[in-house]
């Protein structure tokens, strides 16, 4: 017997388009948006265990001769490599994820992806060479890039006009949450074999989203790009239990430039009866990066990709990776890692905060926010770093990080579905994330490098890039709240928006 959803301000015949949630709806945006728990995990386990792993310290004679060694040598250069790598497996996971999600559904390949996390989890837990290790770190990359393009547009697919930004920053609230969790794991596992396991409970999080996404449906917005008509109404039923769908049920049609539902909601008809109504096909072929190209949507895809870059060019995961090291030096390993974890415990409440206000503030003024607030974050660290001031720096580091979560940390997952029609969403996805996940692993090879040249003023180069970031949002996007995609393009394309829809 079905369990049935509760609806927050539903009443009968109510417009779906004026719902706010359902807890059907919350439960699966959330199933789907675990994969960016798991990401985030990945991102944070690294950073605290680094002294063992790499340095064998506290690592006995019988533990690094012991058939899974207590730790795996090796020099910075190529311990850099091993963290850059897992952004490198995001990269391909990120590109290919795109034809995969067309052809099989986004929560096929959401569940798929998880013997990624699986395999990636067994070789690092039981890695004895450098070589394997990487290589666990490049799968578990690579599920982390497929569920980094999947995961925001399912939940954009499921979410319900009122609140979708809200059940966008879920996609990065569980990205936060993965990271802190495994900043405090690894405040009791950054020993040998502690960390082994440390690397391993990435396994736990892949079988808990399988179970859950067992319980989900597909998306509307794919099942109607299929052809499947009804069953996208049942699924829009089952998802807005409780309010009349026919309009939203359109209003997908629409986006998709196909033919609405052959008639009128009339007041006699119940939710269940207008989703059953006949509804012309509007199937169409998904669009390749080439046909965006080459279409108007060329200007859309460059705001998406440079709004993506931004996010890691602006320096969050020099935070995120080193922070631990970076600490080390001024205050010991010890205290550098409960700073590492309170690092990570104010992104997460600023993400709460954010959760809350997205659909207030918007997208654009929470970006432009974001970026000006880290880059005086980022003149204030040079400051601090000059003048020696450990505490200034601590501070302007915590402030840095809480101005990422505020924008550009959520508002980049929730852009691109918002930017795309059904069609171009996965091409324009994967791009996008594709650079985002090529500028996440140029900053892990390149700050050691910058802060070993620089030294005091290595946060120069994120204050710089954060300003062209700030200039180019200021100028080029407009804002997405509340509007769908056909409204977005009308601001950006003007006459030309109508050609981008076909």
């Amino acid at each position: 017997m079905a369990t049935a959803s509760i609806s927050k301000g539903a009443t009968p015949g109510q417009d779906s388009l004026e719902a706010k949630w359902t807890g059907y709806t919350v439960f699966c945006a959330v199933s789907a948006a675990l994969a960016a728990f798991n990401s985030g995990y990945n991102v944070g386990v690294a950073n605290a265990p680094e002294q063992v792993v790499r340095e064998c310290v506290g690592v006995t004679f019988e533990q690094k001769n012991a058939a899974l060694p207590g730790c795996i040598p090796m020099d910075g250069n190529v311990w850099g490599f091993a963290i850059g790598a897992f952004a490198l497996g995001g990269m391909v996971g990120g590109i290919s994820a795109s034809p995969i999600m067309n052809a099989i559904g986004r929560r096929k390949t959401l569940i798929f992806n998880n013997i990624l996390f699986l395999i990636g989890g067994l070789l690092m837990a039981f890695s004895t060479t450098v070589a394997q290790f990487i290589i666990g770190r490049v799968v578990v990359g690579m599920a982390s890039g497929v569920g980094s393009v999947v995961a925001p547009v399912y939940v954009s697919e499921v979410a319900t006009l009122k609140y979708r930004g809200a059940f966008g920053t879920l996609v990065q609230l569980n990205m936060v949450i993965g990271i802190l969790f495994a900043q405090l794991l690894g405040l009791g596992l950054s020993n040998a074999p502690g960390w082994r396991i440390l690397f391993g409970i990435t396994i736990a999080p892949s079988i808990v989203q399988v179970v859950f996404l067992l319980f989900t449906v597909e998306t509307p917005a794919f099942l109607i790009s299929r052809g499947n008509e009804d069953e996208a109404a049942n699924v829009l039923t089952r998802l807005r239990r409780g309010f009349n769908t026919y309009s939203e049920l359109n209003a997908i049609i629409d986006s998709q430039g196909g033919k609405r539902a052959g008639r009128k909601a009339s007041q006699s008809d119940d939710a269940a009866s207008i989703e059953r109504a006949s509804v012309e096909s509007c199937t169409e072929q998904a669009m390749s990066l080439i046909q965006i190209i080459r279409s108007p949507m060329l200007k859309v895809l460059i705001i998406a990709v440079v709004v993506h870059a931004m996010q890691q060019l602006t320096g969050i995961n020099s935070v995120f990776f080193y922070s631990t090291s970076m600490f080390s030096a001024a205050f010991g390993g010890e205290a550098a890692r409960g700073v590492t974890v309170g690092i990570g415990a104010l992104n997460f409440v600023m993400t709460i905060i954010t959760i809350i206000v997205v659909d207030r503030a918007g997208r654009k003024v929470l970006l432009l926010g974001s970026t000006a607030g880290m880059v005086l974050m980022s003149v204030i660290i040079i400051i601090g770093s000059v003048y020696k001031q450990n505490i200034v720096v601590v501070v302007a580091v915590f402030l840095f990080v809480a101005c990422f979560a505020v924008g550009l940390g959520p508002v980049p997952w929730m852009l691109v579905p918002e930017l795309f029609p059904t069609k171009a969403v996965g091409a324009a996805s994967a791009t996008a994330l594709g650079v985002n996940w090529l500028s996440n692993f140029l900053v892990g090879q390149l700050f050691p490098l910058i802060n070993t040249g620089l030294q005091d003023y290595s946060f120069l180069v994120f204050a710089v890039t954060g300003t062209l970031g700030f200039i180019f949002v200021y100028f080029q996007l407009v804002e997405t709240k509340g509007k769908t995609v056909e409204e977005v393009h009308a601001e950006l394309l003007g006459d030309r928006a109508m050609t981008s829809e076909h």
